[in-house]
Protein backbone atom coordinates (compact mmCIF):
# COMPACT_ATOMS: atom_id res chain seq x y z
CA UNK A 1 0.00 0.00 0.00
CA UNK A 2 1.37 3.27 -0.92
CA UNK A 3 0.50 6.28 0.83
CA UNK A 4 -1.33 9.79 -0.72
CA UNK A 5 -1.42 13.19 0.61
CA UNK A 6 -5.27 14.80 -0.51
CA UNK A 7 -4.10 18.14 -1.47
CA UNK A 8 -7.86 19.50 -1.02
CA UNK A 9 -8.26 17.48 2.47
CA UNK A 10 -4.70 17.45 4.11
CA UNK A 11 -5.56 13.68 4.55
CA UNK A 12 -2.70 11.03 4.05
CA UNK A 13 -4.40 7.47 2.99
CA UNK A 14 -3.12 4.57 1.25
CA UNK A 15 -3.26 3.80 -2.64
CA UNK A 16 -3.48 -0.34 -3.80
CA UNK A 17 -2.68 -1.27 -6.78
CA UNK A 18 -5.20 -3.12 -8.49
CA UNK A 19 -3.40 -4.77 -11.27
CA UNK A 20 -2.38 -8.60 -9.51
CA UNK A 21 -6.14 -8.86 -8.76
CA UNK A 22 -7.56 -7.57 -12.30
CA UNK A 23 -5.11 -10.14 -13.51
CA UNK A 24 -6.68 -13.11 -11.27
CA UNK A 25 -10.52 -11.62 -12.35
CA UNK A 26 -9.10 -11.66 -16.03
CA UNK A 27 -8.14 -14.87 -16.11
CA UNK A 28 -10.82 -16.53 -14.85
CA UNK A 29 -13.11 -14.61 -17.37
CA UNK A 30 -11.29 -16.11 -19.79
CA UNK A 31 -11.49 -19.59 -18.84
CA UNK A 32 -15.31 -19.80 -18.75
CA UNK A 33 -16.64 -21.70 -21.36
CA UNK A 34 -19.76 -20.56 -23.26
CA UNK A 35 -21.62 -23.69 -21.54
CA UNK A 36 -21.28 -22.68 -18.53
CA UNK A 37 -22.54 -19.07 -18.63
CA UNK A 38 -25.91 -20.37 -17.51
CA UNK A 39 -24.42 -22.24 -14.47
CA UNK A 40 -25.28 -21.15 -10.83
CA UNK A 41 -23.04 -18.97 -8.84
CA UNK A 42 -23.45 -18.67 -4.89
CA UNK A 43 -25.25 -15.18 -5.38
CA UNK A 44 -28.82 -15.71 -5.84
CA UNK A 45 -30.50 -15.48 -8.81
CA UNK A 46 -27.46 -14.74 -10.49
CA UNK A 47 -26.10 -17.84 -12.99
CA UNK A 48 -22.65 -17.15 -14.46
CA UNK A 49 -23.74 -14.77 -17.37
CA UNK A 50 -25.05 -12.40 -15.14
CA UNK A 51 -22.30 -12.34 -12.76
CA UNK A 52 -19.81 -11.59 -15.72
CA UNK A 53 -22.09 -8.88 -16.53
CA UNK A 54 -22.17 -7.51 -12.82
CA UNK A 55 -18.51 -7.35 -13.48
CA UNK A 56 -18.33 -5.61 -16.68
CA UNK A 57 -20.98 -2.54 -15.37
CA UNK A 58 -18.69 -2.07 -12.19
CA UNK A 59 -15.49 -2.20 -14.44
CA UNK A 60 -16.64 0.28 -16.60
CA UNK A 61 -17.88 2.51 -13.78
CA UNK A 62 -15.37 2.16 -11.32
CA UNK A 63 -12.64 2.77 -14.24
CA UNK A 64 -14.51 5.77 -14.78
CA UNK A 65 -14.91 6.94 -11.52
CA UNK A 66 -11.08 6.08 -11.27
CA UNK A 67 -10.41 8.79 -14.04
CA UNK A 68 -13.19 11.40 -12.75
CA UNK A 69 -14.81 11.13 -15.43
CA UNK A 70 -18.59 11.64 -14.80
CA UNK A 71 -21.45 11.11 -16.81
CA UNK A 72 -23.86 7.83 -17.03
CA UNK A 73 -21.18 5.53 -16.77
CA UNK A 74 -20.81 6.70 -12.93
CA UNK A 75 -24.42 7.28 -12.53
CA UNK A 76 -26.20 4.55 -13.34
CA UNK A 77 -27.08 2.65 -10.00
CA UNK A 78 -26.14 -1.23 -10.49
CA UNK A 79 -30.14 -2.09 -9.72
CA UNK A 80 -31.10 -0.76 -12.56
CA UNK A 81 -31.48 -3.87 -14.87
CA UNK A 82 -30.46 -7.27 -14.43
CA UNK A 83 -26.66 -6.93 -15.83
CA UNK A 84 -25.95 -9.76 -18.96
CA UNK A 85 -22.68 -10.76 -20.67
CA UNK A 86 -23.67 -10.28 -24.20
CA UNK A 87 -21.87 -11.97 -27.99
CA UNK A 88 -18.25 -10.22 -27.34
CA UNK A 89 -18.35 -8.58 -23.92
CA UNK A 90 -16.34 -11.10 -22.43
CA UNK A 91 -13.18 -9.68 -24.59
CA UNK A 92 -14.41 -6.05 -23.80
CA UNK A 93 -14.67 -7.02 -20.08
CA UNK A 94 -11.32 -7.79 -20.24
CA UNK A 95 -9.81 -5.35 -22.25
CA UNK A 96 -11.80 -2.80 -19.40
CA UNK A 97 -10.24 -4.72 -16.77
CA UNK A 98 -6.80 -3.54 -17.57
CA UNK A 99 -7.71 0.38 -18.28
CA UNK A 100 -9.82 0.11 -14.28
CA UNK A 101 -6.34 -1.20 -13.10
CA UNK A 102 -4.51 1.56 -14.73
CA UNK A 103 -7.43 4.13 -13.46
CA UNK A 104 -6.43 3.86 -10.13
CA UNK A 105 -2.60 3.16 -10.96
CA UNK A 106 -2.57 7.48 -10.53
CA UNK A 107 -2.65 8.79 -7.51
CA UNK A 108 -4.98 11.43 -8.14
CA UNK A 109 -7.53 8.53 -8.43
CA UNK A 110 -7.21 8.47 -4.32
CA UNK A 111 -8.20 11.99 -3.78
CA UNK A 112 -10.73 14.23 -4.21
CA UNK A 113 -14.77 13.33 -4.50
CA UNK A 114 -15.95 10.90 -7.41
CA UNK A 115 -19.05 8.74 -7.88
CA UNK A 116 -20.20 5.25 -8.97
CA UNK A 117 -23.35 3.48 -8.67
CA UNK A 118 -24.75 6.86 -8.97
CA UNK A 119 -23.32 7.70 -5.60
CA UNK A 120 -21.08 10.43 -4.55
CA UNK A 121 -17.76 9.54 -2.74
CA UNK A 122 -14.28 10.04 -1.71
CA UNK A 123 -11.46 9.09 -4.09
CA UNK A 124 -10.32 6.38 -1.30
CA UNK A 125 -13.61 4.86 0.00
CA UNK A 126 -14.36 3.96 -3.92
CA UNK A 127 -10.94 2.42 -4.47
CA UNK A 128 -11.70 0.70 -1.57
CA UNK A 129 -14.80 -0.79 -2.73
CA UNK A 130 -13.59 -1.57 -5.90
CA UNK A 131 -10.66 -3.82 -4.74
CA UNK A 132 -12.94 -5.51 -2.88
CA UNK A 133 -15.23 -6.41 -5.48
CA UNK A 134 -12.43 -7.64 -7.61
CA UNK A 135 -11.39 -10.04 -4.96
CA UNK A 136 -15.16 -11.20 -4.04
CA UNK A 137 -15.16 -11.84 -7.45
CA UNK A 138 -12.03 -13.58 -7.69
CA UNK A 139 -13.54 -16.87 -7.21
CA UNK A 140 -14.84 -18.48 -10.29
CA UNK A 141 -17.68 -20.19 -8.53
CA UNK A 142 -18.37 -21.63 -4.89
CA UNK A 143 -21.06 -23.92 -4.65
CA UNK A 144 -22.95 -25.64 -1.58
CA UNK A 145 -25.35 -28.27 -1.49
CA UNK A 146 -27.68 -30.00 1.26
CA UNK A 147 -26.18 -33.57 1.62
CA UNK A 148 -27.61 -36.17 3.28
CA UNK A 149 -27.11 -36.52 6.85
CA UNK A 150 -29.39 -36.54 10.21
CA UNK A 151 -28.73 -32.55 10.73
CA UNK A 152 -28.49 -29.65 8.89
CA UNK A 153 -25.32 -30.30 6.54
CA UNK A 154 -23.26 -28.54 3.20
CA UNK A 155 -21.14 -29.83 0.44
CA UNK A 156 -18.96 -27.85 -0.56
CA UNK A 157 -17.51 -27.06 -4.55
CA UNK A 158 -14.88 -24.46 -5.59
CA UNK A 159 -13.47 -23.70 -8.38
CA UNK A 160 -10.88 -21.42 -9.86
CA UNK A 161 -8.73 -21.06 -12.77
CA UNK A 162 -10.26 -24.50 -14.11
CA UNK A 163 -8.98 -26.36 -11.12
CA UNK A 164 -11.65 -28.11 -8.47
CA UNK A 165 -11.60 -28.90 -5.35
CA UNK A 166 -15.05 -30.71 -3.77
CA UNK A 167 -15.65 -31.50 0.01
CA UNK A 168 -18.13 -34.19 1.13
CA UNK A 169 -18.68 -32.42 4.90
CA UNK A 170 -20.62 -34.81 6.93
CA UNK A 171 -22.92 -36.72 4.42
CA UNK A 172 -24.32 -40.16 3.12
CA UNK A 173 -24.36 -41.23 -0.31
CA UNK A 174 -26.64 -38.26 -2.50
CA UNK A 175 -27.39 -37.29 -5.26
CA UNK A 176 -25.99 -33.48 -3.89
CA UNK A 177 -22.80 -35.09 -3.22
CA UNK A 178 -22.44 -36.29 -6.86
CA UNK A 179 -23.00 -33.40 -8.92
CA UNK A 180 -20.61 -31.49 -6.46
CA UNK A 181 -18.14 -33.94 -7.09
CA UNK A 182 -18.22 -33.94 -10.76
CA UNK A 183 -15.35 -34.04 -12.69
CA UNK A 184 -13.17 -32.52 -9.39
CA UNK A 185 -9.12 -32.45 -9.66
CA UNK A 186 -9.28 -33.25 -5.97
CA UNK A 187 -12.21 -34.84 -3.47
CA UNK A 188 -11.66 -34.24 0.60
CA UNK A 189 -14.27 -36.67 1.88
CA UNK A 190 -15.16 -38.48 4.84
CA UNK A 191 -15.02 -41.69 5.73
CA UNK A 192 -17.02 -41.75 9.18
CA UNK A 193 -18.09 -45.12 9.34
CA UNK A 194 -17.02 -49.16 8.82
CA UNK A 195 -20.46 -50.09 7.47
CA UNK A 196 -23.87 -48.87 7.58
CA UNK A 197 -25.54 -49.11 11.10
CA UNK A 198 -29.42 -50.27 10.69
CA UNK A 199 -29.89 -47.80 13.35
CA UNK A 200 -29.41 -45.06 10.85
CA UNK A 201 -32.24 -45.92 8.60
CA UNK A 202 -32.65 -44.62 5.01
CA UNK A 203 -31.21 -42.37 4.13
CA UNK A 204 -27.95 -43.29 5.36
CA UNK A 205 -26.16 -39.92 6.76
CA UNK A 206 -22.13 -41.38 6.56
CA UNK A 207 -20.20 -42.62 4.50
CA UNK A 208 -18.05 -45.82 4.62
CA UNK A 209 -14.73 -46.25 2.93
CA UNK A 210 -16.65 -47.95 0.48
CA UNK A 211 -18.67 -45.20 -0.30
CA UNK A 212 -15.80 -42.86 -0.20
CA UNK A 213 -13.82 -44.76 -3.39
CA UNK A 214 -17.09 -45.21 -5.29
CA UNK A 215 -18.60 -41.53 -5.27
CA UNK A 216 -15.26 -40.52 -6.45
CA UNK A 217 -15.10 -43.13 -9.28
CA UNK A 218 -18.45 -42.11 -10.47
CA UNK A 219 -18.20 -38.52 -10.53
CA UNK A 220 -14.57 -39.08 -12.37
CA UNK A 221 -12.70 -37.16 -9.57
CA UNK A 222 -8.91 -37.35 -10.55
CA UNK A 223 -7.57 -37.82 -6.66
CA UNK A 224 -9.73 -38.58 -3.47
CA UNK A 225 -8.12 -37.64 -0.20
CA UNK A 226 -9.69 -39.18 2.81
CA UNK A 227 -10.93 -37.41 5.70
CA UNK A 228 -13.28 -36.97 8.84
CA UNK A 229 -12.43 -40.89 9.77
CA UNK A 230 -14.70 -42.53 12.36
CA UNK A 231 -13.49 -44.51 15.63
CA UNK A 232 -14.42 -47.79 14.62
CA UNK A 233 -10.91 -46.92 11.39
CA UNK A 234 -7.66 -46.29 11.26
CA UNK A 235 -7.15 -43.26 8.65
CA UNK A 236 -4.67 -46.13 6.90
CA UNK A 237 -7.40 -49.02 7.01
CA UNK A 238 -10.16 -46.63 5.44
CA UNK A 239 -7.77 -45.04 2.76
CA UNK A 240 -6.85 -48.19 1.73
CA UNK A 241 -10.38 -49.51 1.38
CA UNK A 242 -11.72 -46.38 -0.40
CA UNK A 243 -8.54 -46.88 -3.10
CA UNK A 244 -9.88 -50.36 -3.61
CA UNK A 245 -13.79 -48.84 -4.17
CA UNK A 246 -12.14 -45.57 -6.15
CA UNK A 247 -9.41 -47.96 -8.38
CA UNK A 248 -6.57 -45.62 -7.74
CA UNK A 249 -4.24 -43.33 -5.83
CA UNK A 250 -6.08 -42.44 -2.76
CA UNK A 251 -4.85 -40.38 -0.56
CA UNK A 252 -4.82 -39.40 3.85
CA UNK A 253 -5.91 -35.69 4.52
CA UNK A 254 -3.30 -34.65 7.09
CA UNK A 255 -3.37 -31.76 9.46
CA UNK A 256 -1.74 -28.68 8.26
CA UNK A 257 -0.54 -30.38 4.48
CA UNK A 258 -0.81 -28.17 1.76
CA UNK A 259 -1.60 -29.74 -1.51
CA UNK A 260 -1.19 -27.94 -4.57
CA UNK A 261 -3.33 -28.68 -7.64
Amino acid sequence: MTPTTDTTTGTTTGTLDLGPQALVVARLVAGVPDERLGGRTPCPGYPVRHLLGHLAGLAVAFRDAGRKKLGATTDTSPEAALPDIGPGRREDLLRVLDELAAAWRDPAAWTGKTRAGGIDLPGAVAGAVVADELVIHGWDRLTSRAVAHDTEAYGLRAECQGSVLAYSGDSGPCEALTELTSGADLFLCEADIDRHRESEGSPQVHLTPEDAGDAARKAGVREPYITHVGPTLTRQTATVRAAAAFGGPTRTAREGETIPF
